[in-house]
């Protein structure tokens, strides 16, 4: 069983989620290594993204279905887990999943039905499950979308498709602002800087390039392929610095989580700060 999609949430990002080829979502105490197991899609589950402070989960599925979950792992185990809202109505499996950054305002959901819609979030009961109708549907790509990422402003959204484009939205109004070509094949990641304008996508070239994120505060890239590597890389002078081989996806500031098509998971600590230190006292001595 491959592990496709991992992701920290939680204060100091204790905890971590695994979406695993499966209709289950798992979920991990970094810590103790205890597990827990969300359950209530019916297929696969295909995205998943945290809220800005890693209190909300967002999942996608293979049954076109969005859900909207409170996790509150303090509580005892049977009440930790609480499905705040359903997004329904794409037409086929959902393929890609954002939240906005600053705050809980709204989901964008990306589906191979070709679309793009926006859900409002902003008025979330916790009592009841809420069905949500979108704020806005556009019709984004001409084949199966990929990757959704929200700037960290809020006010900018990309998508990256299979038909070799990434696209750059006005979150507001879903207006396109601009189309970004050059990649060969599909684009399979788009994610943006944590600081400045800058957006990174991934496609396929010796191998496919599944995701990107930035570290070490937007000066550094990670990047996970097919090729069961994971490489890290200096954007000033377009570098690899290192790569890991333990096979293949997921970052935080700290850690470097990765999980592979061997059903296992690793985590890799960053220590490129610690590192730059060193050298800066050695020069001064």
């Amino acid at each position: 069983m491959s592990i496709d999609l991992v992701t920290t949430f939680g204060e100091n990002e204790k905890y971590l989620t695994v979406a695993s080829n499966s209709e289950q979502i798992r979920i991990y105490n970094l810590e103790s290594l205890d597990s827990d197991i969300l359950l209530g899609h019916e297929s696969i589950i295909i995205c998943i993204d945290r809220s800005y402070y890693g209190k909300w989960l967002v999942t996608g599925s293979k049954d076109s279905n969005v859900f909207l979950w409170d996790i509150y792992m303090e509580k005892p185990r049977n009440e930790r887990y609480k499905l705040l809202a359903e997004c329904i109505g794409h037409t086929e499996a959902i393929s890609a999943v954002a939240l906005s950054r600053k705050r809980n305002q709204i989901i964008l959901t990306g589906s191979q039905d070709r679309t793009i819609k926006c859900w409002d979030i902003t008025n979330i009961s916790i009592d009841d499950v809420e069905r949500l109708t979108s704020i806005y549907t556009i019709t984004a790509h001409e084949i199966d979308i990929n990757s959704i990422d929200v700037a960290p402003n809020d006010k900018l959204f990309a998508s990256g498709s299979q038909d070799k484009t990434a696209k750059v939205w006005s979150t507001a109004y879903g207006s396109l602002l601009t189309t970004l070509r050059g990649h060969r094949r599909g684009i399979w990641c788009v994610k943006f800087s944590p600081v400045g304008q800058v957006l990174a996508t991934s496609s396929s070239h010796t191998s496919t390039v599944f995701q990107v994120s930035f570290i070490t505060s937007g000066i550094k890239l990670i990047s996970s392929g097919s090729d069961g590597l994971v490489k890290l890389w200096t954007i000033r002078i377009n570098s690899c610095e290192n790569t890991f081989g333990n096979h293949d996806d997921k970052k935080d500031e700290k850690y470097i989580i990765t999980g592979g098509a061997d059903s296992t998971i690793n985590i890799w600590e960053d220590n490129t700060k610690q590192e730059i230190k060193e050298k800066q006292k050695a020069n001064e001595e």
